[in-house]
């Protein structure tokens, strides 16, 4: 049975391949080797070699990059500039569908990156500054807060007071507290020596100017959750928990959190006005998808300045201290438990009461009063220059 010309062009490339070196190759041997006509295995031997198609590098066209540097210029109003990791991570988010989550799975290539931040101009290029927390605002602040309390005055003069919203995150170790003082026999001491593990539990709360508070948004470290944690007494019906290697705050957590927000809040809207969203201005909170949603949204981002930030936060004043100090006295309870399931049950039994003696309505609104931003006062915050 005759050979067809397909059944032979793949030994002929295949065997030719190793003669292509060769100034010589025997075209005879050749063709008794692999049962080929001369006319073939001459045409293979002169034939180009064909090599696979280099795949492209990931890359932003011209649009996109515009759009990444327009988000950089977005980072900057909030006092902050991204460093290469964020930038690495929106102009992937703008690489897969402008940021909305859904588009291909595709990374952008590091060497574009690189030539991207040598681009751009200097005011926006990444830079490192230490952020180091002030115990107090001195006269070098001045600018600072006169910039920021300028820019406030324009967006709350348009902004009621219920749409006004302070949000931040808390830590918490699961596995250390203060050692409790007790009496126990020397056979019982041994479980409550040490303590075996060592976990996180972060919650993001939210507070509004008029004193209500959100529903938690909680991040437990692991990769399950028990029944238990959602259904103790007095857990709202909005809360929600999310696993994730690192029981902190990242990049997709606080994308979903953004949009439990948005859930809890779009309803207690006025006359369609826009929320203003107070925050620190942590890289994870400042990602393009993250501002991307605000945009779409009508939610108005609006961190406060680095390093005294923390003392013009509402968040910060009396409602963090009442929770922390709850806390601390719910986790001399927690510090006798040797079981990482059972302290995070305990826990998540604790939070709602401590919720609800941290945040009380009236507390709420004297910690916005405190920071003049509600009423707008901002002598408040500067009598201690």
């Amino acid at each position: 049975m005759p050979r067809g010309s397909n059944s032979t062009n793949g030994r002929v490339s295949k065997t030719s391949a190793p003669t292509r070196s060769l100034n010589e190759p025997n075209i005879a041997a050749l063709e008794r080797e692999i049962a080929a006509p001369n006319d073939q295995v001459q045409h293979q031997l002169n034939s180009p070699v064909a090599h696979p198609a280099r795949v492209a590098p990931n890359t932003l066209d011209g649009t996109q990059e515009n759009t990444l540097i327009q988000w950089i210029r977005q980072v900057k109003e909030l006092f902050s500039l991204p460093m290469r990791p964020l930038i690495v991570t929106s102009a992937t988010q703008i690489l897969n569908g402008d940021g909305n989550g859904h588009g291909n799975d595709a990374t952008i290539s590091n060497a574009w990156v690189d030539r991207f931040t040598k681009r751009l101009p200097d005011d926006l290029k990444p830079s490192k500054v230490r952020s180091v927390k002030k115990k107090r605002i001195d006269a070098s602040d001045q600018e600072t807060l006169e910039h920021w309390y300028g820019r406030l005055e324009t967006v709350v003069a348009e902004v009621s007071p219920e749409n006004i919203y302070n949000f931040d995150d808390t830590i918490f170790q699961i596995g250390q507290g203060k050692k409790p003082q007790m009496v126990v026999t020397r056979r019982d001491f041994a479980p409550y020596q040490t303590r075996t593990y060592c976990e996180w539990i972060t919650t993001i709360e939210c507070i509004s100017a008029n004193g209500w508070a959100a529903d938690p948004f909680t991040i437990v470290q692991g990769d399950y959750y028990l029944d238990d944690w959602f259904t103790c007494e007095g857990t709202p019906n909005e809360a929600v928990f999310m696993t994730n290697p690192s029981g902190r705050v990242d990049e997709q957590a606080a994308c979903e959190w953004i949009k439990c927000f948005h859930r809890q809040t779009k309803d207690r809207t006025a006359d369609d006005q826009p929320r203003l969203l107070l925050f620190n201005g942590q890289p994870q909170y400042l990602s393009f998808r993250f501002l991307q949603y605000c945009v779409q949204h009508k939610i108005i981002p609006f961190s406060f300045p680095p390093n005294i930030g923390h003392l013009m936060q509402p968040f910060d004043g009396t409602p963090f201290r009442a929770y922390k100090q709850y806390w601390r006295s719910q986790g001399i309870i927690l510090s006798i438990i040797d079981d990482a399931d059972e302290e995070k049950t305990a826990f998540f039994n604790g939070l709602p009461s401590i919720r609800e003696k941290s945040f009380k309505s009236q507390v709420i609104t004297d910690a916005f009063a405190d920071r003049g931003i509600v009423p707008f006062d901002p002598s408040k915050i500067g009598q201690p220059l």
